[in-house]
């Protein structure tokens, strides 16, 4: 429902998962969209299936923070800055693995992290706020 209620939001379009193009058609941009929210077993928050090999060019993250009143962080970053973050495949071995090229992904931020920091740095956003992702997808 989430993703449904941002497509509008934003006026996007919802990409056909057969494109392999993400999943959201915003303003002459594709963009494959994550929301997570903070655990509190290890307060991390969860971004899976992850799939850079598809064509789009930024993920929209929204890490919904349950500790302060469920209050969702936006990030816009590019595709490949994914990668400075430690990443696992989502199935099987590394072994398992080996001769695969498109190996769905996943990593674990946890608030107030190394990653976390990384992923504030590189967030193309100028806060962390749904205007602030709706004037970057406005102003692309």
């Amino acid at each position: 429902e989430f993703r449904r209620v941002l497509f509008r939001s934003l006026y996007g379009y919802k990409v056909d998962a057969r494109l392999g193009q993400g999943d959201m058609f915003l303003n002459g941009a594709y963009y494959e969209q994550k929301v997570s929210y903070l655990s509190n077993v290890n307060y991390s928050w969860s971004l899976t299936h992850l799939r850079p090999w598809q064509k789009f060019g930024y993920y929209i993250l929204c890490l919904v923070d349950c500790e302060d009143d469920f209050n969702p962080n936006f990030f816009v970053i590019d595709k490949m800055a994914i990668n400075k973050l430690k990443l696992s495949a989502m199935n099987g071995t590394s072994e398992a693995n080996h001769n695969n090229s498109n190996i769905e992904l996943r990593t674990n931020v946890m608030k107030d992290s190394t990653s976390h920091r990384i992923l504030e740095k590189m967030n193309l956003l100028e806060d962390n706020s749904f205007e602030a992702l709706q004037k970057f997808v406005k102003n692309r």
